[in-house]
């Protein structure tokens, strides 16, 4: 458990109105989503705990690149053990050219 996981139910109006806000933008995000590209990706080495203020700051300047950067990286990561498992013959190295 990180050590800001004690603020997620603090900062869940903060994680409301950024999902609005990148939903006007047309992005479809939920607030899970934006919690784990803190806890998963922003805060992964972090070991203080920050103060609420601080958490909401985060939460609010997030942009939206970022948060897709992260989004498309967890998608590869996740679907990268299956793709280990796939070798490629010859004929379907023939069938791709």
């Amino acid at each position: 458990m990180h050590p800001n996981e004690l603020y997620r139910k603090q900062v869940q109006p903060a994680l409301q109105l950024k999902c609005k806000d990148f939903e006007l933008m047309g992005y479809n995000v939920n607030e899970e989503g934006i919690w784990s590209y803190f806890v998963d990706y922003k805060w992964r080495k972090q070991t203080n705990v920050l103060r609420l203020y601080q958490v909401v700051n985060e939460i609010l300047m997030l942009k939206i690149s970022d948060y897709m950067n992260f989004a498309s990286l967890d998608v590869i990561k996740r679907s990268g053990p299956k793709r280990k498992g796939m070798q490629l013959n010859k004929e379907d190295l023939k069938d791709l050219i």
